[in-house]
């Protein structure tokens, strides 16, 4: 018989036995090939959200971070500006804006309030002999020295080329007369072999206001300084 006719009678055979199967059978067998179920299309709604979620709270650490940072940047900008803004560059000093809005909150305090206005002596004629850079020198020498005989309770500022300012509230008269002379003295020792050990002196004028408020501005103890200098090198009003 050929082949294909013993196939067709298999088929006859299995199809007579199969009507033999109850069709309770034929039902869950049927049913387990419809409804395969797997694992990752019943939890994939959950691992989406779960997704996004670890998606999001990643970016807000990192936008927060982002921003931490950029304000901490910023803060330090800000902070650097301040000091510049309010700072001589050659000395370190405070500037004379700095200074004068010192002064005016001194002004609120019922205390007594000493303004010394410090100038170097023949500054021009060391500019013109040893030249600018030279003439830096000096005015840092001089800086240091003023800074060395004050606190932080002290406000020592450079108002001008060759010219320094320091001021203070609560001090007795005598200790104010003390420091004027002391800064003069100090100066006096200064020694530089950039200007061939040439001498440098200043001439001073200070005041005291009885009552901080008293003050106005820095002509009174400009004025004496002024009068120093036609009295003498290294001469205090």
């Amino acid at each position: 018989m050929p082949l294909g006719g013993r196939n067709v009678i298999a088929i006859d055979a299995i199809a007579s036995n199969f009507e033999n199967v109850p069709q309770a059978e034929i039902d869950r067998i049927l049913s387990r090939w419809m409804h395969i179920e797997t694992v990752y299309p019943k939890h994939l709604p959950v691992i989406s959200v779960i997704g996004v979620m670890l998606i999001l709270v990643t970016y807000l650490l990192v936008f927060r971070y982002a921003i931490s940072t950029r304000t901490k940047q910023l803060s330090k900008v800000n902070r650097e500006l301040k000091y510049l803004s309010e700072t001589d560059a050659l000395t370190g000093l405070w500037n004379r804006r700095f200074f004068l809005g010192k002064l005016n909150s001194f002004k609120e305090s019922n205390c007594n309030l000493t303004v010394m206005i410090i100038d170097i002596d023949d500054f021009k004629a060391i500019n013109d002999t040893y030249g600018h850079l030279k003439g830096d020198v000096v005015i840092k020498a001089v800086a240091e020295k003023i800074v060395a005989l004050t606190d932080s309770s002290h406000i020592v500022a450079r108002i001008g080329g060759e010219e320094f300012a320091l001021a203070f509230i609560g001090q007795p008269v005598d200790f104010s007369r003390s420091l004027a002379q002391k800064v003069c003295k100090s100066v006096n020792e200064i020694q530089l072999a950039e200007v061939d050990c040439k001498s440098i002196t200043v001439s001073l004028g200070c005041v005291i206001y009885q009552k901080a408020h008293a003050f106005e501005t820095l002509y009174e103890a400009d004025k004496l300084m002024y009068a120093a200098k036609k009295q003498g090198k290294t001469k205090r009003s």
